[in-house]
């Protein structure tokens, strides 16, 4: 078997650092993207919580004071 050149060898490795910052960059969009989510997500419970709360405050009749 013969050896390749030498730079058809520096050519593969340079596609594929290319390839593999692409890939990075990718996920790291991506990791921001799920984390926007996250962050949404939480944010939307929490007003929902805080809504319920006040629903359940609404609704509970207040307690005369035992003054």
């Amino acid at each position: 078997m013969t050896p390749m050149p030498r730079t058809k060898v520096l050519v593969q490795i340079r596609i594929q650092a290319a390839e593999r910052d692409r890939w990075t960059r990718a996920a790291t969009v991506e990791h921001l993207r799920l984390g926007e989510m996250l962050r949404l997500a939480v944010r939307n419970h929490v007003a929902e919580v805080e809504r319920l709360r006040l629903l359940a405050r609404e609704a509970t009749p207040s307690r005369p004071s035992a003054a």
